[in-house]
C-alpha cells in the first residue's frame, strides 16, 4: 500500500504535474484506486492467457522443455508480455482517466502535442515573459 501512495504522489506532482483542488484530488484518488485494482486483475488474466498459449506452442524437443520447466521460462515470458502491455496501458489510463485534468506531462517526451498546441504554448510563454518584464520595469 505504501508504494501505491508513493506512485500516486509521484504521478500527480511530478509526471502529470496537475494543480487541482481538494475535490479533484479525492476524485483522482478514487479513480487511481479503481484503475490499479483493474490493472491487477488484467495482469493476472493476461499472464494466465500467455501461459495457456505457451503450453500449446512448445517444440517437442525434450531439452527445451526441461530447461523451460527448470527455470520457469513460461512465467518469465508471460511477465515480459504483460509488462510491455502495461507500460503503455498504465500511462494512457493515468493520463487520460485518472489525471485527465493535467494539461501536459512533465516530460516533453511523454507529451503528444500537435503543431497548433505547440505554437499556442509558446505564445502563452512569451506573453507571460512580456508581463513579467513589464512588472520588473515598472
Amino acid at each position: 500500500a505504501f508504494f501505491y501512495i508513493v506512485f500516486f504522489l509521484l504521478d500527480k506532482h511530478w509526471v502529470f504535474s496537475t494543480k487541482t483542488g481538494k475535490n479533484k484530488t479525492q476524485d483522482e484518488i478514487v479513480r487511481f484506486t479503481i484503475f490499479m485494482g483493474l490493472n491487477y486483475l488484467l495482469n493476472l488474466g493476461l499472464i494466465h492467457l500467455v501461459l495457456r498459449s505457451l503450453e500449446f506452442t512448445y517444440l517437442s524437443n525434450v531439452e527445451l522443455t526441461v530447461f523451460a520447466t527448470t527455470f520457469d521460462i513460461d512465467l518469465v515470458i508471460a511477465q515480459l508480455v504483460a509488462s510491455a502491455f502495461f507500460a503503455v496501458w498504465s500511462w494512457l489510463g493515468l493520463r487520460y482517466w485518472v489525471f485527465r485534468h493535467a494539461r501536459h506531462t512533465h516530460h516533453a517526451a511523454l507529451t503528444w502535442e500537435t503543431k497548433e498546441s505547440h505554437v499556442r504554448r509558446h505564445i502563452k510563454y512569451y506573453q507571460l515573459q512580456a508581463k513579467q518584464k513589464a512588472k520588473r520595469a515598472a
